[in-house]
């Protein structure tokens, strides 16, 4: 299995390694296996690589701090989430790797037809994962609502910027579906 492991602590260039790292073992009690498929460079990634975060894991080591995935096997007991649903990593789980197995506590379903680039940034900023999932479990969210409609029309850091503090805001027009 692939992964992209920090070998020293620096400039991540020479530091990052693409290195192929035992497949993770079958899910144990409330875990999941997910097959990772967008785990974005957040600037966290890069200040741990540098050697300039608080968090300092021996080496070698994975690193990702966010990413989305979907559940390729659950372990008996777990009924929030089933094979084949897309979930979001939890943060800071080093997710920079084809697979891996993570805790089934807190995991939802997000939408299937949802852009994965945009969702795996979502743990990241703060109430974003709690507004993901209070609009991802909605009993609005039914095919053919508006609300599904209007997630799909638009990307999600269109919708979370309009919400955020004046101050936070920076200028980019709002994405546009494609005819």
């Amino acid at each position: 299995m692939r992964a992209i492991q920090l070998t020293a602590y620096g400039n991540p260039v020479e530091g990052l390694k693409l290195v192929d790292i035992p497949a993770p073992d079958a899910p144990g009690p409330n875990q999941v296996l997910i097959g990772v498929e967008f785990s974005p460079i957040n600037p966290s990634d890069l200040l741990l690589a540098n050697g300039n975060y608080a968090l300092h894991p021996a080496l070698p080591t994975v690193i990702g701090n966010e990413g989305v995935g979907r559940v390729l096997d659950v372990s008996s007991g777990v009924r929030n989430v089933k094979v084949g649903d897309r979930v979001l990593a939890p943060l800071s789980s080093f997710t920079w790797r084809e697979r891996m197995v993570i805790s089934a506590d807190g995991l939802f379903a997000l939408p299937a037809d949802a852009d994965p680039r945009q969702l795996a940034m979502l743990p990241s900023i703060p109430d974003r994962r709690a507004a993901a999932q209070r609009v991802c479990q909605s009993e609005t969210w039914r095919v053919g609502s508006a609300e599904r409609r209007e997630f799909r029309r638009r990307a999600v850091g269109d919708r979370l910027r309009e919400n955020a503090r004046p101050e936070d805001r920076q200028h980019r027009p709002a994405a546009r579906a494609r005819a």
